[in-house]
């Protein structure tokens, strides 16, 4: 019984480490506010409630998120985190982006050696709608994720919210070879102790 145990413990060991995702971005969902992100310009982490106080009422009104411009500011205002990758992996960047106010920002978003542009659409001072993107790259062994914002003076702030980067191979795991190993020894074990109770109880039956 003790092997049996062992043996599923294994198994059930390996099948969660093949479904766990380590996500490569520390406090990606703000809801530690800034902690382990470098800003520059004016970049504010507000819950959405915040907004309450000039008109609306922001979807999630609880959630915390990395508000751009926040107080009507102009210049460049930025948002940066490094983290360690592998050379030569494929990665997936993956961000919630919104905004508050009337108008629209332009979101310069930079991770490796991708860059792209999302418009981050405001409708008047209502209720905030959040869209996901992703964006692809390649690990240099040390990156830097970077999201931008250039405004003159406005009243549209963009938002970024639940930030990840995970490795393309963690998206769709494949055990290792020791692994599949483990599993087939674990699955092994289950049977064979499944076929001895199973015995036990035809031995112990009336005849």
């Amino acid at each position: 019984m003790r092997l049996f145990a062992t043996a599923l413990a294994a198994t059930l060991a390996v099948a969660a480490a093949g479904q766990a995702h380590a996500n490569l971005i520390s406090n990606g969902d703000f809801e530690l506010f800034g902690d382990g992100w470098t800003t520059t310009g004016t970049v504010g982490f507000i819950t959405l409630s915040d907004y309450m106080g000039i008109a609306g009422s922001p979807a999630s009104l609880a959630n915390r998120a990395a508000s751009f411009g926040p107080g009507d500011f102009g210049g460049e205002h930025v948002l940066t985190q490094s983290f360690a990758t592998v050379v030569g992996d494929l990665y997936i960047l993956s961000f919630d982006l919104g905004a508050f106010g009337g108008a629209s920002n332009i979101m310069q978003v930079s991770v490796g050696d991708a860059v792209a542009g999302y418009s981050a659409i405001a409708v008047n001072n209502a209720e905030t709608t959040f869209h996901t993107y992703t964006l692809g790259f390649t690990g240099t062994g040390m990156d830097t994720v970077r999201f931008s914002v250039t405004t003159v003076a406005d009243s549209t702030d963009a938002l970024v919210d639940n930030v990840s980067i995970l490795a393309v191979s963690q998206t769709n795991p494949v055990p290792e070879p020791g692994a599949w190993a483990l599993m087939i020894l674990g699955f092994g074990a289950v049977g064979a102790n499944l076929r001895r109770r199973g015995l036990a109880v035809h031995e112990g039956s009336p005849r």
